[in-house]
């Protein structure tokens, strides 16, 4: 039962952010996994560990073990351990949809056997997203719909909120900006309400794209009684200039920015650039210190 324990143990730290925390929780999940209930348990705390650093080939890896079981109730039961849509979207994100289409029908067939409506949420997310990248709006938008009326009969907030991050990053990418901002709001509202920090920031980086700006950080830029220039430097950044900025903190390349944006690498560098001189910075180091400080 210990590798099962420390499995289950892992996915609140990961979801905040709690690096340290969830990573001796995988790693005892790992070490003292005998079983195939616990294989299940620590694979999928180790791909939900990845999925949250944003590792997408690290979440692939993560659950490699499982697809060796070709069948098993605790494996593929929906609704038991979650794993196959951390892996379809890893998947799609990594760019091999045809793969991510194999194990997502699998899933969705199942899923809609039983009737779980936690599993229908998370096969449309994946469904909405296959689609997305094969540039099948329609379809994409329609899935998403879909999950979204499940996600209100399962009544889980945190899978909720995952679902409306990647339609709000759906909707942003086909120019449907104030439906977009709507459910992304909303999935910043929970996960910030579930202290779900990475996820939070991915949602601030979206809605940065979209010209959004926090509302503490708003007020905090109006001017009071501060002497001009004052303000925290990070707050002479526009929206995008943050987001860029933030992203290059992380390791990013300029092209892999661009990708995450959805802009090109000319506005990247533009942007990047503005953010350089608006610092006093002139290389990726220093300005990832003054991000990180």
């Amino acid at each position: 039962m210990s590798p099962i324990c420390h499995g289950l143990a892992a996915l609140v730290p990961a979801a905040r952010g709690d690096w340290a925390a969830a990573e001796a929780h995988v790693a005892a999940a790992l070490a003292g996994r005998v079983s195939v209930a616990a294989l299940a348990q620590s694979c999928s705390a180790a791909a939900h560990l990845a999925a949250a650093r944003g590792d997408h080939a690290g979440t692939v890896e993560a659950v490699e073990p499982l697809l060796a079981v070709k069948t098993h109730d605790i494996v593929y039961e929906p609704g038991i351990v979650q794993w196959l849509d951390l892996l379809v979207d890893a998947l799609v994100a990594l760019g091999e949809p045809d793969r991510a289409e194999a194990h997502l029908a699998d899933a969705e067939a199942l899923a809609g056997r039983r009737g779980r409506r936690s599993a229908l949420a998370a096969a449309a997310r994946c469904r909405g997203g296959l689609h997305a990248a094969r540039h099948e709006a329609d379809l994409a938008d329609a899935a998403f719909s879909a999950g979204l009326e499940h996600a209100a009969v399962a009544g889980l907030p945190f899978d909720e909120a995952r679902l409306r991050l990647a339609y709000g990053r759906f909707l942003r990418r086909v120019g449907r900006r104030r439906q977009a901002q709507r459910q992304l709001e909303r999935a910043l509202e929970l996960f910030t309400r579930l202290g779900a920090a990475p996820y939070a920031e991915r949602c601030e980086r979206e809605l940065s794209g979209l010209g959004w700006v926090r509302v503490e950080a708003a007020a905090q830029a109006e001017p009071r009684h501060e002497e001009p220039g004052s303000s925290p430097l990070l707050l002479r950044l526009t929206p995008q200039e943050l987001a860029v900025a933030r992203l290059v903190a992380t390791g990013m390349t300029n092209r892999q920015v661009a990708r995450e944006l959805v802009l090109s690498v000319k506005t990247i560098e533009y942007h990047l650039g503005n953010a350089y001189a608006k610092l006093g910075v002139s290389s990726r180091v220093a300005l990832t210190t003054k991000i990180m400080n």
